[in-house]
């Protein structure tokens, strides 16, 4: 028998950082460090970047065995027997400071969102994309 270490990690936005409590943040909780003293203690949480105001993932899923993802769907929401095989993430990133005299009126709609989101603040964005190809899938 073997005895493998594993640590699960949680990314998440959070509502400030460590630039301010108005500055959103992508965030990590890491569980399960075997050298945590106590239950508590092997929960981690840190920052990854400063400003990310929204993650969102869809999973491209295989449903007739050709190794391409033939659909997206939102994280638990896979077909029974679909692989898995790849990952779009998208990141909604936001300026530290206002900017006076900028109007971000842009209509921000990706992933699955039903309708546009239109900040209409003085605050810059960039909108990020990418697509993971997973290559070591099974069903």
């Amino acid at each position: 028998a073997q005895s493998r270490v594993l640590t699960v990690r949680a990314y998440y936005v959070a509502g400030r950082s460590s630039l301010g409590t108005d500055v959103p943040s992508l965030r990590r909780k890491s569980f399960g460090n075997p050298n945590a003293a106590t239950a508590a203690s092997a929960v981690t949480d840190e920052e990854i970047v400063p400003g990310v105001e929204d993650l969102q993932v869809r999973l491209g899923v295989d449903t007739d065995g050709d190794s391409n993802a033939d659909q997206y769907v939102n994280p638990g929401s896979v077909p029974p027997g679909a692989a898995v095989v790849s990952a779009t993430l998208w990141l909604r990133i936001r300026a530290e400071e206002r900017e006076i005299g900028h109007v971000d009126d842009r209509a921000y709609q990706y992933a699955d969102m039903a309708a546009p989101l239109t900040p209409n603040d003085d605050y810059r964005r960039i909108l990020v994309a990418k697509t993971i190809h997973l290559r070591n899938t099974r069903t």
